[in-house]
């Protein structure tokens, strides 16, 4: 399952940056040499790329404090307890 989390996280990050290159290379800047609006392309489309990183990896934080809750009934965990406690008494 991680692994095809990885694969999807890459694809969207990897349109993400071709996104910003298009974009980037559709609105250069007047006056540039080839060279340079090659370096101003591809720069563009890697700070658009960790920008999508940086928000990706805030959603997943957001995601991870606050929708994954475990809550235990109360009685469960008197019942956890009480088998520990048995558990430990009857190794020794």
């Amino acid at each position: 399952m991680q692994w095809l989390g990885s694969v999807l996280g890459l694809s969207i990050l990897v349109t993400v940056f071709g996104a910003g290159s298009r974009h980037a290379a559709s609105h250069l800047p007047p006056g540039l040499s080839s060279q340079a609006s090659a370096a101003y392309v591809l720069v563009h489309g890697m700070s658009t790329g960790f920008t999508g990183a940086v928000a990706f990896t805030a959603l997943s934080l957001l995601v991870t404090l606050f929708g994954i809750r475990r809550r235990v009934p109360a009685d469960d965990a008197t019942a956890t307890v009480e088998a520990g406690t048995s558990q430990i008494a009857s190794d020794h």
